[in-house]
This record gives C-alpha cells, structure tokens and sequence, in this order.
C-alpha cells in the first residue's frame, strides 16, 4: 500500500496548503476518523472531532455530510488491509484532490526494540507515540488499548516500543463463547455488556469520569448462565489487566505511568485503577503526530 492521493501536473505546480488533517484509524470491526487543525497539532495533538463507523454495516457515503468542504490531508492507520482499500477506493472517487497517505512503520518517529517492528499493528504504535508525548520525565508508560482486541503495551523511560501483550476485547470473547459452543447465548444481542457514553478528551486533559449511563458492574458470582458470562468476560478481563500492568511495571525504577485508550476503555479503566488516565482517542492523536513528524521530515 503507498500513496494513492492525485499526482502533479507538472514540475512547477505545487498542491494547496491544507489546513485540516483528517486521521483515520482503521481496525477490525470499525473506522474511526477524527478531524484535526493541521498547524495545531505539535501544541495540542487532539481532534476537533471524531465520529465512528461499523465497517460491515455503514455506508462510507455518509463521510460526505462529515467532512469539511476545503482540501484535506488524509493520514491513514490500518490494521485491517482489505478495509483500507475501499477507504483509499472511497477518497478516489469523492476527495481526489485530497492527499491521502497510509502509515508505515518507516514514518513512526519512535525507536521500535523488537525483532520484527514491520510486524506490529500501526494502532499499537500510534497510542505509543502519542503517549510517548504525555508519560512523566524518566517513568516507562504502559498503554491500555480497548476495542475489538484490547493490547497491553510498555514504552520505556527513554521513549523506546518495546512490544506487550494481545487479548480479545469483551465483545470478541463474547461472540467466541456464542458461536463457538451450542447452548451459551449472545449476551451482546439485547444488552451488551460494556454500555457507555462515547467521549473523548484532548492529551494531558483532566480524567474522564464514568458516565452516569453505563451498566453496573455484573457480580463476581453469576446466578444463571447470563450472569455468570457476563462475570467472566468483565472480571477476567479486569483480572487480566491488572495482572500485566503489574507484571510489565516489574524490575522498573520508577513506577510507570499508565494510560487506558479505546472504545472500551471508559468502563474497564475505572475497574483496572482507581484514578484512570483515560484517552479513549490516544490512536487518532499518534496519528496526527505521526503525520506532522513525517511532513517535517519529507517536506511533502
């Protein structure tokens, strides 16, 4: 995958200035795209606004009513390849005039110490840069990124990615214990188990509290198949989490920062810790970070 935005005419013609940078996280089940000011990102790396699409059920033709009217920078996130092309197919036909660039692990402006850095998703990468920006002076930073898959990721006290850990999110798990046996039930059909208010706060903002809309916590102990499901996929992986985060704070000098990103990440924060750093749009900001490091650097 590269570039596919419109090429120049000729050598004297230079594309417009954009002002708005449109970033797009692109994963398993949804497309999340947040609108940036272009020249505020190095000062204040959050959008201006955010929406949400389900990619086997949304239509991509109602970005049109969403986005700006002026050009545009695409800068594009992508663990899902096949979801990617009909966005990149979708720019083609309605914002060809937009430039459209798709992250590589070349553009992310943090030294990567694993074996094979190519291999790690782009949205685990972006939520490190982002974080990376944020984590106190010499403490590592782990980061809690909860969606389809939730992954549990450390950045060291000297700004290196060095890898974590991947579990299935609470919806994932619940699906797999529906469709792969014969008598548990959906518990995601009529009530799912994680309910929240969908916000986002900028980088460095205050905690985001709970809303005041979300289910209670399911007991520990359920009293029928539901509730004990239920049970299982919040507590366990509650259990999960605190688990990691203690065992990758292990050995460090000081103890890390932690910050929870994500979909998910609203109600689960508050019952992994007591007082979460919630950034539930850390992705989209990394990728905007990536794109104005990548543009000083290549100059395009």
């Amino acid at each position: 995958m590269g570039e596919t935005g419109p090429q120049l005419t000729s050598p004297t013609c230079m594309p417009p200035r954009q002002s708005t940078l449109i970033t797009v996280d692109v994963g398993n089940s949804s497309l999340r795209i947040g609108q940036f000011d272009a020249l505020a990102v190095p000062r204040a790396a959050a959008p201006d606004r955010v929406n949400e699409w389900h990619i086997e059920r949304d239509s991509l033709d109602e970005l049109h009513a969403w986005l700006p009217d002026v050009p545009a920078t695409w800068a594009v996130s992508s663990v899902n390849r096949p979801a990617e092309q009909r966005l990149a197919q979708w720019h083609q036909a309605h914002r060809s005039s937009d430039v459209y660039h798709v992250l590589s692990h070349a553009d992310v402006p943090l030294k990567i110490d694993l074996d094979r850095p190519d291999r790690v998703g782009m949205d685990r990468l972006a939520a490190a840069v982002a974080a990376n920006t944020i984590r106190r002076k010499d403490r590592a930073i782990i980061i809690v990124d909860a969606g389809s898959a939730i992954t549990v990721d450390i950045v060291s006290a000297t700004g290196a990615f060095l890898g974590g850990a991947i579990l299935p999110g609470v919806s994932m798990a619940a699906e797999a214990l529906h469709y792969r046996t014969d008598q548990l039930p959906d518990v995601q059909r009529d009530n799912p188990v994680l309910r929240f208010r969908k916000q986002h706060a900028p980088l460095g903002a205050e905690l985001v509290k709970l809303s005041d809309d979300h289910d209670s916590p399911p007991p520990v102990v359920g009293q029928s198949t539901d509730a004990a499901i239920r049970s299982g996929l919040v507590w366990g992986t509650v259990g999960a989490l605190k688990f990691l985060i203690q065992q990758m704070g292990k050995g460090l000098v000081e103890v890390p920062d932690v910050v929870f990103a994500g979909g998910d990440a609203t109600l689960l924060a508050a019952l992994v810790q007591a007082a979460p750093a919630t950034y539930p749009d850390l992705v989209l900001s990394g990728i905007a970070l990536i794109e104005h490091q990548r543009k000083r650097t290549t100059g395009s």
